[in-house]
């Protein structure tokens, strides 16, 4: 594997891992606000809170690490597509030819 395919591919699942850990707080917050306002829960309506509050900031901190997510994505299909165009190309050879010319 090479170098910077290993790096981006550890760089996802770091990326993976901690919107895995941001959405299960999430989730987490969801249901706590689900206790003090109990009728939006069946109605698929959340305010996220004011600026500052505790679940705007688990929103938000779960919102920045899907865009890592998505982010390490890319990174990692532009490496293995690399890679892909580096295999598929032909090799450069230089050529040098030496001439002795006798007059």
């Amino acid at each position: 594997m090479h170098a910077y395919l290993k790096s981006r591919r550890r760089l996802l699942v770091n990326a993976s891992q901690s919107y895995v850990v941001a959405d299960c707080a999430w989730q987490q917050g969801l249901r706590d606000a689900g206790k003090f306002i109990p009728d939006a829960v069946g109605h698929n309506v959340w305010k996220i809170g004011n600026p500052g509050s505790r679940i705007r900031k688990i929103y938000e901190a779960r919102d920045h690490a899907l865009q890592r997510l998505v982010v390490a994505q890319l990174k990692i299909q532009v490496a293995k597509k690399r890679i892909q165009d580096q295999q598929s190309r032909p090799q450069q050879v230089t050529l040098f030819l030496a001439v002795n010319h006798e007059l």
